[in-house]
């Protein structure tokens, strides 16, 4: 090494830099690794053992498909607290089974992975699930499409729909400055 002087210790030192580099990504990848598989996991798990005839449920994990299996559309009545609600799936909340019956909250929930779309009261989602009469305080809704009559905000919520609440700019007609020049 003394024979290359500078050279040689500037070569040492940019291959000593390139083995700590190529160390710490392998490290930060594996870590990332980790936690994917986590995310993973929950995702595909399986949910809290739960009493589905149970009008209130807390600190649960619960799967779309369990909450209702094929052939069922409706989870009505319950009240959710700090619980996981996993998809894949579509869902429709804040309804009403009966115009009597109290509007049902929706308070503190944080979305992910999941797509908000304003809809039409009026219209009937054929695939959708419904819960009407439920509301939810604290959840966590993940990987799923939530249907809303109308718009209400929160922690990551992706609407993929425009607001209809908010007017349009009118459209300019550009054909009559043409005609003019």
């Amino acid at each position: 090494m003394g024979q290359y002087g500078a050279f040689g210790w500037f070569c040492v030192a940019l291959f000593t830099f390139f083995i700590s580099a190529a160390a710490l990504a392998l490290l930060s990848r594996t870590r990332l690794w980790r936690v994917e598989a986590k995310v993973r996991e929950k995702l595909s798990g399986e949910s809290s053992p739960f009493d589905p005839m149970a009008k209130e449920y807390h600190n649960k994990r619960l799967f779309i498909s369990d909450l209702a299996p094929a052939g069922r559309k409706f989870v009505i009545g319950k009240t959710f607290h700090n619980c996981e609600i996993i998809g894949p799936g579509t869902i429709k909340l804040l309804t009403r089974s009966d115009a009597n019956k109290p509007w049902p909250v929706v308070t503190n929930n944080v979305m992910f992975f999941t797509d908000c779309i304003e809809t039409d009261p009026t219209a009937n989602s054929e695939s959708a699930i419904f819960f009407p009469d439920c509301s939810f305080h604290g959840c966590h809704f993940f990987n799923l499409t939530l249907m809303f009559d109308e718009r209400t905000d929160g922690v990551g919520w992706n609407w993929i729909t425009r607001d209809y609440r908010q007017l349009s700019l009118p459209q300019i007609d550009h054909s009559e400055d043409e005609t003019e020049t």
